[in-house]
């Protein structure tokens, strides 16, 4: 595995697809064995979708989704919600914001507002923070996220539970636009197959007003 992730940080563009790849092909077929070492895999992927080149960007982004189907919602919620959420790079910060965006639709409101330490208490004030994030693509993520957890009827109980006062107030006017709004957005997932690519930079493809 260390050589592996020591190649995902080579400098050659190819190199570096070629260990991304494999990596995600090891999510799919080990899964929860993964678990052991997933941060130490998953912190250079979500480092990556920041690199300038735009193929590279998109297998980690892939290779992402497989860790999100292989690994423990909870194991990933956990990274998820570490130093990555406060990192410097916008794009690294929309690639966060676009994970959780994707937890969130495949769990289901109903889990995700469970109440658990795992996954609640660590969700909403990450979605909070890219709801107000300065990337306008984290926050359209982070408004898909709130979208799937307004489905659950104790929405806004869970909601004031969880987090400030302070922060409900800054959320009022981004959780009325996604109360307001009529268009559904597509899954934050990335397919490989067919179907449409929702990669970071897709969320421009979505005006303010939409959500």
């Amino acid at each position: 595995m260390q050589l592996v992730l020591k190649q995902i940080k080579n400098l050659r563009s190819q190199v570096a697809r070629a260990a991304v790849y494999v990596v995600g092909d090891m999510f799919l077929t080990l899964k929860r064995n993964m678990e052991s070492d997933v941060e130490k895999i998953v912190i250079p992927l979500i480092h990556k979708t920041g690199d300038t080149n735009k193929f590279l960007r998109e297998d980690c982004n892939l290779a992402l989704d497989k860790m999100v189907e292989g690994i423990s919602y909870a194991r990933t919620m956990s990274i998820l919600t570490s130093e990555v959420l406060h990192h410097k790079n916008p794009v690294i910060r929309t690639t966060v914001s676009r994970l959780l965006a994707l937890i969130t639709d495949r769990i289901g409101a109903t889990r995700a507002l469970a109440g658990s330490k795992d996954i609640t208490e660590k969700l909403l004030p990450a979605v909070a923070k890219m709801a107000q994030d300065g990337s306008l693509e984290a926050r359209l993520y982070a408004k898909m996220t709130f979208r799937t957890l307004m489905e659950h009827p104790d929405f806004d109980r869970v909601l004031k539970k969880h987090l400030t006062p302070n922060t409900l107030r800054n959320l009022e006017k981004v959780l009325d636009q996604v109360r307001n709004s009529c268009n559904v957005p597509p899954s934050p997932a990335v397919n490989s197959g067919n179907g449409s690519r929702y990669d970071s930079r897709a969320g421009s493809r979505y005006s303010s007003k939409t959500l």
